[in-house]
């Protein structure tokens, strides 16, 4: 039996929040199918959709890591119930607008979202999923995962790989 060491920021990570081959065709798209899931399981409130594609239109967050583009898109505390970071590895890749830019285009296809129901814990998580995602072969090995399982213990292995 495969032993997993804990720590404390896997807290953030649920096993049945950790999606693979998911089709969308744009952030609309992957906000609207988000929104009803997270909304369902009374982790976020219906105006967080909304909050969402406002947010990621003035403050983009899709970041090129080199090998692997990413994103991490995330909002305001008021409109989160549960904090949770849900990893999501798209079937296709879609457009991003970069990180700090307003017109710089890259194609993501993983997505961390984040659910942070403390305002002051938003800084420190997205660092610590910078960080995870700086890790060599992380994004290769959770784009590789075929199963929600396999992605969820990828993350905890590379949280402790990487000291986080």
């Amino acid at each position: 039996m495969k032993v997993i060491k804990m720590n404390n920021f896997d807290k953030y990570f649920l096993v049945e929040e950790c999606y693979f081959d998911v089709r969308v065709q744009d952030f609309a798209e992957l906000i609207a199918k988000f929104s009803q899931i997270f909304i369902t399981k009374g982790y976020v409130n219906v105006d967080w959709a909304q909050s969402m594609l406002t947010r990621e239109k003035n403050y983009p967050t899709g970041l090129d890591m080199g090998a692997h583009c990413i994103a991490i898109p995330h909002t305001y505390s008021e409109f989160v119930q549960t904090s949770l970071i849900v990893p999501v590895v798209l079937q296709q890749k879609i457009p991003f607008v970069h990180m700090g830019s307003q017109e710089n285009i890259i194609d993501v296809e993983v997505i961390f979202f984040l659910l942070i129901k403390e305002p002051h814990q938003q800084v420190d998580v997205l660092a610590k999923i910078l960080n995870l995602c700086s890790q060599k072969n992380f994004i290769t090995e959770l784009k590789t995962a075929k199963t929600q399982t396999t992605m969820y213990e990828t993350v905890l292995r590379n949280l402790n790989n990487g000291g986080i």
